[in-house]
């Protein structure tokens, strides 16, 4: 368990104050050039040959463990190995309660069409692949102008949008207006742990059947989210 507020893991620079478990991974391979090492964890970087690796491996552990809070990171000597560090924040434990436990139930999807608006190709990437875990076909966007235009060719075939809230070019704010304005009148997810977020939801609100997920949501928390936006009369 790591506590040490000085430590600097990769992914964010610094750990935030706090207890975190840590989980360490390490190899005795040929190690990773330093040169490589910052791009490990983009979307289909691979140092393998054409067709050995597919270069999302990585991406998606990023993205698993930013979903949950954590952080990531590596170092690695060329002839020696490679060590991966995850850190994981801790959960305070609940009280037993007598009786026998309630099962958790993870609402799925059923083959639904998701359109997920991410800039951070990590996240997006890691989303993509929990929704499909849920149940989901999904279509990707990295912003508000590519969804908008995925929209015009393909938006019939879409029954949610799950959006970021801050992103270059178009963030989901104007993107949700347009949608709007064009006639689109599909469920929207707006995903944000951006502080701005609380109060410009409200405001998005007036628009009809828009909900708000804080990023990063575990994978329960998503599930619920898309199943109540999707079947709001059920919920």
């Amino acid at each position: 368990m790591v506590t040490d507020e000085s430590f600097s893991p990769l992914a964010s620079g610094v750990l935030a104050p706090g207890s975190w478990l840590q989980i360490v991974v390490s190899d005795s391979g040929t190690g990773i050039d330093s040169k490589d090492v910052p791009r490990l964890f983009e979307p289909f970087f691979t140092t393998k040959e054409i067709g050995a690796g597919s270069g999302l491996g990585l991406a998606q552990v990023w993205g698993i463990v930013k979903l949950h809070g954590g952080e990531i990171d590596v170092s690695s000597q060329l002839g020696v190995g490679t060590t991966f560090s995850i850190y994981l924040p801790v959960v305070a434990a609940t009280s037993p309660t007598a009786g026998k436990p309630e099962k958790v139930v993870i609402p799925h999807g059923q083959g639904e069409v998701v359109l997920v608006v991410e800039d951070n190709a990590f996240l997006r990437t890691a989303l993509v692949a929990s929704l499909k875990q849920l149940g989901y076909q999904v279509w990707d966007a990295k912003n508000g102008e590519e969804a908008l235009q995925r929209m015009s060719k393909e938006g019939a075939g879409v029954n949610l949008i799950l959006s970021d809230l801050i992103m270059p070019y178009m963030g989901g704010e104007e993107l949700i207006r347009s949608l709007r304005a064009q006639g689109w009148a599909q469920p929207i997810v707006v995903c944000s742990g951006h502080p701005e977020a609380t109060t410009k939801i409200e405001q998005l609100y007036s628009h009809g059947s828009i909900s708000w997920l804080p990023k990063p949501p575990t994978l329960t928390q998503l599930a619920h989210s898309l199943d109540e936006a999707l079947h709001p009369q059920e919920s």
